[in-house]
């Protein structure tokens, strides 16, 4: 399987500060979905490193089903999970999940709801969920996994699975290549770099995270994947 990793570069100085400043790197994986209900959760945070940062991309994803309420700086618990990959369609009956492959595009995930209620539902990475939108009884949420992850330093304390709605420090959304290890680096003087190349972009504290990490597709194109980059 092709791997897509970064690594975080600090400065001894900017170490000890991010450090004493009691600061945690959160990191958080951007979808395409044209279900406007979606919103982005914390994927990972890590409290302990070092100068050298790596953040690999998950190699499997899964598809989930809660129960819990979908809110600002709430956790998001899965009741049900299910393996999956791009192209394939799972089906929640309420209490167990069906599998084919009809009728997707190859990078779209579809979760369909055969159950009477509706429930929460999306994809997780080593059972936590990255992303979470309203599963309407009978209805489709088409949910395209993009290869990028999103890097923020913060002190707030946020749980993995918890919906954090604006960014709360200056952050970094990095765009990833099959086989090849994206160099990015963190200072607390200059912020967040490489600038100006194509496959990264910066957005300031405050910025909403569901407008940065949640795409729509296209008009008339509902699986295309489009890009925020040049």
């Amino acid at each position: 399987m092709t791997s897509h990793s970064l690594t975080i570069t600090l400065s001894s100085q900017t170490l000890d500060e991010l450090k004493q400043g009691g600061f945690t790197l959160y990191a958080f994986l951007p979808v395409q979905c044209s279900n406007r209900t979606g919103v982005p959760l914390v994927w990972q945070r890590i409290d302990q490193y070092l100068g050298r940062i790596p953040v690999d991309f998950p190699a499997a994803l899964s598809a989930y089903a809660s129960t819990s309420t979908i809110a600002p700086n709430a956790a998001v618990e899965p009741d049900s999970v299910s393996a999956v990959k791009p192209g394939q369609l799972v089906t929640f009956s309420g209490s167990a999940w069906t599998l084919s492959t009809a009728g997707l595009a190859p990078d779209v995930v579809g979760i369909v709801s055969a159950a009477a209620q509706s429930f929460g539902c999306g994809l997780a990475a080593d059972q936590v969920p990255f992303c979470a939108f309203t599963l309407l009884a009978g209805a489709l949420v088409p949910i395209t996994p993009i290869k990028a992850i999103c890097l923020m330093f913060a002190t707030s304390d946020y749980d993995a699975g918890v919906y954090m709605v604006n960014a709360l420090g200056p952050t970094m959304l990095v765009t990833l290549a099959d086989g090849v290890e994206r160099q990015v680096a963190y200072d607390v003087a200059t912020g967040w770099s490489p600038t100006g190349v194509d496959w990264a972009m910066v957005a300031n504290a405050g910025t909403s995270l569901k407008d940065l990490l949640l795409l729509r597709p296209g008009t008339n194109e509902p699986s295309r994947l489009v890009t925020r980059f040049p």
